[in-house]
């Protein structure tokens, strides 16, 4: 009884802190701060959420920051410096090795994957 009440807290408070982390993507974020919003500490957050997503919270907040550009870079004409610095990237650069370290291309060809099926279909 008292493992599933400690585990359906966990996902709550896991609930809440992603919820939290997506709301604030682009800002600079630290355990204890994220820790103090949610009312717990950094090592029980750190713990528990490294439980739930078996990766630590700041990897799991550059992937979402990363999938959140990869969204922009596809579905927007914004400028890739500009992505960079609304995920709270500090640097473009750092951006685009973070980028493409995770997903295999930089940001630019991504984009250039996009414009070459979409010229060729417009031809048909």
């Amino acid at each position: 009884m008292l493992r599933s009440l400690v585990g359906s807290e966990m996902c709550i408070r896991d609930s809440l802190c992603t919820k939290y982390l997506l709301e604030h993507l682009s800002e600079n974020h630290s355990l204890v701060s994220i820790a103090n919003t949610l009312g717990t500490n950094r090592n029980s957050l750190a713990v528990a959420f490294k439980d739930i997503h078996k990766i630590g919270v700041f990897t799991w907040l550059r992937q979402q920051r990363l999938l959140e550009a990869r969204r922009l870079l596809c579905n927007t004409d914004q400028h890739i410096q500009s992505i960079a610095y609304e995920l709270g990237f500090s640097d473009p650069s750092n951006f685009t090795n973070a980028y493409k370290l995770e997903f295999g291309l930089s940001p630019s060809e991504t984009r250039q994957l996009l414009i070459i099926p979409q010229q060729e279909t417009s031809v048909e």
